[in-house]
């Protein structure tokens, strides 16, 4: 995921612990109910080292308000300009009708933290960072994306611009045909990358990317 002009900051899977990362009654709760409910099917999610599990340092706030956390607007500004999968939902959804975010850990003088938007249709945009170089970011469409073709293009293309090499021949697959994750990645173990999709009943409900260095 690039945020910072030509600086790429790197992506990893966190997907295990976003079901419970926010708190409930958010504008996403669409999102992680969906999540909860591909993990009560049995879908295997990578977890994060325990060690990196964040210890809340702030609670869930609008990216605009009277008084914005200034981390959340600078991280929603950041991933709206450079994040390929972000620019993508902008050119098909539009601006985002809402947006909350926390930063959830310090380490090493350094903020951590999540960023959720949210699309018209009922699309939604999840983005977390951990430490020390490891994120995650996930488009999410609990009813379905009515152009799979789209946005799968648009996963590889983000993967392309990012600079990785994933291998979209050989996916690992989970699940059955009602419900399953497939995840590609880049043969390099030292890269740590990752682009998955999420099908329901042969609908494509959500992508994401992942890399962790």
């Amino acid at each position: 995921m690039v945020l910072r002009g030509d600086e790429r900051v790197p992506v990893g899977d966190a997907r295990e612990r976003l079901s419970g990362f926010l708190p409930s009654g958010l504008p996403v709760a669409s999102t992680f109910a969906t999540i909860r409910r591909r993990r009560a099917a049995g879908l295997t999610f990578v977890l994060l080292s325990a060690a990196l599990l964040p210890v809340p340092v702030a609670s869930q706030v609008p990216c605009d308000g009277p008084e914005p956390d200034p981390w959340v607007v600078d991280f929603r500004d950041r991933v709206l300009a450079y994040d390929g999968l972000a620019r993508y939902a902008v050119s098909r959804w539009g601006e985002p009708v809402s947006c909350q975010g926390e930063v959830t850990i310090e380490f090493d003088g350094v903020s951590y933290g999540t960023l959720s938007l949210v699309f018209r249709g009922d699309v939604s945009l999840i983005v977390e960072t951990v430490p020390i170089e490891t994120s995650i970011v996930i488009l999410d469409a609990p009813l379905g994306f009515d152009d799979r073709a789209s946005v799968e293009a648009a996963l590889r293309a983000h993967a392309e611009a990012v600079g990785v090499a994933i291998d979209w021949t050989q996916p690992t697959t989970v699940g059955d045909r009602n419900h399953l994750m497939q995840t590609f990645w880049d043969p390099d173990p030292g890269v740590n990358a990752s682009a998955s999709l999420d099908i329901a009943e042969g609908v494509l409900v959500a992508v994401s990317f992942s890399l962790a260095l």
